[in-house]
Formats: C-alpha cells, structure tokens, sequence
C-alpha cells in the first residue's frame, strides 16, 4: 500500500509538502498541489483523515452533518431541483436538531475545509453525474468516502455508498405509460448529456417501457467528443439542444411526442421548437422531469412534468444518515427511491 513518501518521491517534491497539500495549507503553490495530487492518485494513496471524536462510522452522535455540492458549477447548483433538494436536507437537520456545513467544491480533487479541519460528523453529497470512474477516482473523494455519507439522486461513475434519490424507472415507465395513453406511438428521448448516470437510467426505462406498450422509440442524443472538465455546467445553450433536435427531425419526422429527462432541457427544447414553427402541444408533444415550475412557469402551454419530490429526497437522505448511525451493523450499500407521480399540463397532446 502506498504511503506519503512514496507520494513524494513520485511528485518530486519533500515528505512535508505532500501533508501541506492535503492540510490545505495557504503556501502551496498550484504546480505543488497538482503534482500531488496526480502522484496520490496515480498511487491510491488514501490520505489518512480521522473523524471527529464520537463522530466516526457506526456512531449515533451524528450532530454536525456537511452539506456538499462536488464538482458542480454554481450556475447548476442554482437549478430549481437541486435548490430544493438542499432546502430539503437542510429543514430535517434541523428537525433533528443537527448543524448543517454548507460547502461547495467545484473540483472534485480539491480537499474541503470540512473535512480538513474535522468539522462534521457525517456528509450528504450532491455530485455532478457526468465523467468517468478515473475522473472521479481521487484522494479526496475517497476521503469524503470514509465519513458516513450519502449521496443526493445517485453516485458518480466508480464512486461507493447510500444514495438517496427518487425512482428514475418509475419515471421512465410514467412517462412511456402517458404517452402511450395518449395515443403517441413514435416516441423520441432527447438528451444533451448523454453520460449522466440519472439520465441514462430515465432513458433505458422510458425505451423499454415505451415498446411493451407497442411503440416505437428513438433515443437522440450528444455524444462528447473532449473529455469532461470540471465543474460541470447545466444545459444551458439553444444550439446544443436545437442541434439534437434537427437530427430527430431529419431521421424520425413522424415523430409525435418528446420526453426530455429534466425541464431544464424542456425549456430550450420549446424554444428550439418555437423557432423552427413547431407549436408544442399542437405538432409534437413534450414530457418532462423535474418539475422545476420556476422554470416553466411563463411557457405555453404549459408543462407535462413528472414530480421528483426533490425536497423529500434531501430531507429522506437525513433522516438515513440517522438510520445508519444507529444501526452500525448494516452492511451493504442502500438505494432510498422515492416514487415519483405525474404533473399534468397541456403539452401532451390526445391523438
């Protein structure tokens, strides 16, 4: 097993820089940090941080939970969905009479002042979902790791633990099962991250529901062509979506319904529409998840969404913690699913 020398002879850098680098001290230059920080990785070095006396794995005294968006960009931390799943984890903490430590980490290899300093007893995690297992293979997500954690909607590629999140087969399934009702039989799913662990699972189970059901399904979506830097940003360019949206034209023009994975996504897909002369809720039908109505709420006709509870998932994930704090003898990793239910506005149409 590697170890903090080893750390340093492959960094080329002294014993001491390597503890400054993972102690956050403010005299480490950038080239410094990356070097160790590359090294670590390259190795599996685990740097060896202890949790707080009565607050490690196993222990009931859960008071002092760290609240963490990892390798998110502010812009989407900001999203409705996510706004409300802190909003969620936060109100219960405070049912539970526990502090909550707010902390933002737009790159997942740089070390939390929570953690560096001790300050919390456990960790809910809320991570982009995009990029690949060695991306997010590092000394400090394996540090956040040792804490009791939980992640928020679902893990990053290669990453371990509980996740509280909402039944993303269920949402698949309402979602081919209105459609269907309705009367579309030529379905498409559109997506501008095709590698977003939540949205792929949407995708599998709209598709496979979507042809028991007896229709037809076309999956259109961007492939990345550069690796994934972090933090990662939402959607938020019309040309992306408008160009995914001229492929489905081209290639299934008798497509009648769409089904994007969040209304962030749906939003652009409108006014992709909107400029092309397709009237939503007329010519093609739009379905949608989320229910993020802050977003929507000025669009005509008005949204067919699928309610997450966003607000419900932190507020459960809390309350899991709790659970798992006070039965220390669970073993295995836990999925918390909530169900999600249908939002009906006027942008499926009735064929």
């Amino acid at each position: 097993m590697a170890n903090v020398k080893d750390v340093s002879r492959l960094a080329g850098v002294s014993v001491g820089s390597v503890s400054r680098v993972f102690s956050g001290h403010p005299t480490v230059s950038e080239d410094t940090r990356a070097r160790v920080l590359a090294a670590a990785s390259e190795l599996g070095y685990r740097y060896p941080i202890a949790p707080r006396a009565g607050g490690g794995r196993g222990s009931a005294g859960i008071r002092r939970i760290g609240l963490i968006t990892l390798g998110m960009d502010k812009s989407l931390t900001r999203l409705p969905v996510i706004a409300s799943l802190l909003q969620g984890a936060h109100r219960r903490a405070e049912q539970h009479n526990q502090t909550i430590v707010v902390c933002d980490v737009p790159n997942p290899a740089d070390v939390p002042k929570i953690i560096l300093n001790r300050q919390v007893d456990a960790l809910v995690i809320k991570a982009a979902l995009q990029g690949t297992a060695e991306q997010w293979h590092t000394p400090v997500v394996e540090a956040l790791e040792n804490l009791p954690h939980v992640w928020l909607t679902g893990r990053p590629a290669g990453c371990t633990g509980d996740v509280c999140g909402s039944d993303d087969f269920a949402v698949g399934r309402i979602a081919a099962e209105h459609l269907v009702l309705q009367g579309h039989r030529a379905l498409a799913f559109l997506n501008p991250k095709a590698d977003h662990v939540v949205f792929k699972q949407r995708e599998a189970s709209f598709c496979w529901h979507a042809q028991q059901l007896g229709a037809e399904t076309i999956s259109v979506k961007k492939n990345a062509k550069t690796p994934l830097t972090f933090p990662v940003n939402p959607v938020h360019k019309l040309e992306e979506v408008d160009a995914l949206l001229g492929q489905l034209l081209k290639n299934a023009r008798q497509t009648s319904a769409i089904f994007t994975p969040a209304d962030s996504i749906a939003v652009l897909v409108y006014r992709a529409l909107a400029q092309r002369g397709i009237v939503v809720g007329q010519d093609i039908s739009v379905i949608s998840c989320n229910y993020e109505e802050m977003l929507w709420s000025g669009l005509y006709p008005s949204l067919t969404t699928i309610d997450v509870h966003s607000e419900q998932i932190g507020a459960h994930a809390i309350d899991h913690l709790v659970r798992r704090a006070a039965n220390p003898d669970t073993e295995g990793e836990v999925t918390v699913a909530l169900t999600p239910s249908l939002i009906e506005g006027e942008s499926v149409a009735t064929l």
